[in-house]
Parts: structure tokens; sequence; C-alpha cells
């Protein structure tokens, strides 16, 4: 079992002349951290460095019991990416509330990210509790991460954008083609690509007479 498996590991790193086999914390404790750490939140072993704006491990050599440093270290990369992911999206809702006096595609693009993040916020916290095993936690996370991953990358690009033109422009660019790597998110990104184009179309049904003239438009 898990202690004839630790066993092994301490002894070969016994006869490697290596100090330890890596520190062993409880399987509950570590696993809310992962939990944590995939929705982007600090915890006893992982940390947000602010100056390098991504999570990183408060100590290098911590495991469970069962599970060698090698197979949880690849675990750990993937939920560090989640994690930064989805503090820098969440940043970026904060900063650009949904009813900001910004650009009007940067403020729908806002509120659409802030629905989705909502979402699997619940779908994480209603399904955590079923994830007892490390195996769990990454399917758990394999599609919310690479979600709020795909988020993260319409939003490096949304940030170099100057007008509301430039951001619809760059949306659908790279909605088109991240529909093509990720298929199964699809209807999600097509949803974000219309919330961010409205704004602009209802000016345009406006200028060209299809529907009334709201009042700032009268106004500009």
């Amino acid at each position: 079992g898990a202690r004839g498996f630790d066993a092994a590991l301490v002894h070969r790193a016994v006869g490697r002349g290596s100090q330890s086999s890596g520190r062993i914390a409880r399987n509950g404790t570590f696993f809310q951290a992962l939990l944590q750490l995939g929705l982007g939140w600090s915890s006893l072993f992982f940390r947000f460095n602010g100056q390098k704006g991504v999570f990183e491990r408060v100590l290098d050599d911590v495991r469970v019991s069962g599970v060698s440093l090698p197979a949880i270290n690849s675990l750990i990369e993937e939920m560090l990416q989640y994690g930064t992911n989805m503090r820098r999206v969440r940043t970026f809702v904060n900063d650009n509330p949904a009813r900001s006096t910004g650009l009007s595609a940067l403020t729908t693009f806002s509120g659409a990210a802030a629905a989705i993040i909502y979402t699997l916020e619940k779908h994480i916290a209603r399904s955590s509790g079923h994830a007892v095993s490390l195996l769990q936690i990454k399917a758990l996370f394999q599609r919310p991460g690479e979600l709020i991953g795909a988020l993260a990358n319409i939003l490096s690009a949304v940030e170099l954008a100057a007008t509301d033109a430039e951001i619809i422009s760059t949306v659908f660019g790279k909605v088109a083609y991240l529909c093509q790597k990720f298929a199964w998110m699809e209807s999600v990104l097509y949803e974000v690509a219309v919330c961010v184009a409205k704004p602009w179309l209802k000016f345009v049904e406006a200028w060209v007479g299809l529907c009334p003239e709201t009042p700032m438009l009268i106004d500009q």
C-alpha cells in the first residue's frame, strides 16, 4: 500500500545519497490547498507572487503518501498555471466592473468574464467534495482550467487595444482560433464574442435608423 511505497522511496533516496524523498502532507490539507490554488487563492502550500504575477510553491518537496515527487509535481505545475490565469482574469474583472465608464467593449468583456468565473466557482465548489484523489482533482480542473486559460489568452491581447473596434476585432480573432483548438468551448466563446460586440451593434443600428437613438447617442 501507500506506506510500502513511501518506504521504498525513502530506501531509494538513501541509496542515492539524498536527504529526503519529500515531506508528506496530510491528504485532506494538501487537496484543499490544490483546490484553492486552482481557484486563484493562496494557501499554506502555495502563494501568489505579486511582483512576478504568478503562483509559486511555498515548499518544493511536499507530496502526499503513496505518490512520488515527480508524479505530484506534474499536477502542481498545471494547477499553478490554472491559479495564475484565474487570478489574472479575476483581477481584470475587479478593475473593470460591468458599469465602468471606459470602453464599452472592454466593459462587456469584463462582464462576460465575471459570469464565467462565477459559474466555474459554483461548479468547482459543488463538485470538490467528491474529489478525494489527485486524479479526481486533475479531472475537476481540466476543462475549467482550459476555459480560464482561453480567457487569459484573449485578455492579453485585449489589454493592448485602444479602441472598441480593436477590442472587437481582437476578440473575434482569438475566439476563432481558440474554437479550433478547443472545440468543446465553442458555444461559450461565441457567446463572449456576441457580448463584446453587442454595444457596438446597437450603436450601428441606431446610426443607420434601424432602432431609436438613445439619449447618449443623441448627445453625441
